[in-house]
């Protein structure tokens, strides 16, 4: 009767936790189809007197048992339209709610899983629950549980690698829109383009921007939503410079050529580095590999002959 009665807990629980993210799901589709009339409809109309409207329903801090789904606390205009999305997760290049809300439901499943497997083969087995054994599959969880997160960091770092990589050339052509007499917004709008086929993430980056801009918010914001996306020096001097350049009315095209130089300098001293650090790493693979097999070449015959002589002698 008790194995009865916790087998039937466990799979109520187990039927709560599915209802629980069908209802998010569902609740969770119907507000984005709300929020995205609004803006539409709240930025379809002209902004009388001055006063820039805010965005409802978007970006609020998750409370709750829905995680927010139903708060209405408005936002500041110039906020991202990501706002509601955690850095953690932007810098991972995941914008999507549902892959958001998916992921935390797997890392919960990993959390519980080894215990749930535990109960079930105790009860079919008939026996008691070990308390080393119920200990082991809690560390077990915990290890599952943790596992998405580090996966998650190591996306972000191979992401930030491939942004710092790509960017000198971003640059470049940005720099090159700009002086054929295409505007900053424009610009921005044509490398997402054309930067596509070799950074893909990149591209993602400039696109969002270009939807920032698109949505009216202020330049400034959307720039530094930008660096706070990708987080790299290098985007943060753009933003910088491109911040100053609006705000002191400088030349753009004169400031993103000096500044495109600049990168393409430390692109060339990273480089270098690299190539002067090379020897130093070969040294170990030559101690190691190399030498052994050309001792091998030049003493062998040698230790031949040696061990012939002994033989016979």
């Amino acid at each position: 009767m008790e194995n009865t009665a916790l087998l039937l807990s466990i799979a109520t629980f187990v039927v709560i936790l599915m209802l629980y993210g069908a209802i998010t799901l569902f609740l969770s589709a119907r507000q984005r189809e709300r929020d995205l009339f609004k803006r539409t409809e709240k930025w379809s109309d002209k902004v009388e007197g001055g006063e820039a409207p805010v965005a409802e329903g978007n970006g609020s801090p998750k409370k709750g048992l829905f995680g927010g789904i139903f708060s209405k606390k408005k936002k500041d205009v110039n906020a991202s339209i990501y706002a509601d999305t955690p850095l953690f997760y932007q810098r991972a290049g995941i914008y999507n709610s549902a892959a958001i809300r998916s992921y935390q439901i797997v890392r919960f499943l990993l959390l519980l899983l080894p215990l749930i497997l535990l109960l079930v083969s105790n009860f079919i087995s008939q026996r008691t629950v070990n308390s080393g054994v119920f200990l082991a599959a809690m560390i077990v969880g915990y290890i599952g549980y943790s596992l998405p997160v580090l996966w998650l960091k190591m996306i972000a770092r191979s992401r930030k690698k491939e942004l710092n990589r790509t960017f000198p050339d971003a640059m470049d052509l940005l720099m090159v829109c700009v002086e054929a007499g295409m505007g900053i917004d424009a610009a921005i709008r044509r490398v997402s383009k054309e930067i596509y086929i070799t950074s893909p993430e990149l591209a993602k980056e400039f696109q969002i921007l270009s939807l920032e801009l698109k949505t009216g918010r202020s330049r400034n914001s959307c720039l530094k939503n930008l660096a706070q996306r990708a987080d790299l020096p290098d985007v943060n001097n753009l933003v910088s410079l491109l911040i100053q350049a609006d705000k002191y009315g400088t030349g753009v095209a004169n400031a993103l050529k000096i500044h495109a130089e600049e990168m393409r300098q430390k692109r060339y001293s990273r480089l270098e580095e690299l190539a002067a650090k090379l020897p130093v790493k070969l040294t170990v693979p030559l101690i190691f590999f190399i030498f052994p097999a050309f001792f091998v070449v030049i003493a062998g015959p040698a230790a031949i002959r040696v061990l012939r002589v002994i033989i016979q002698g």
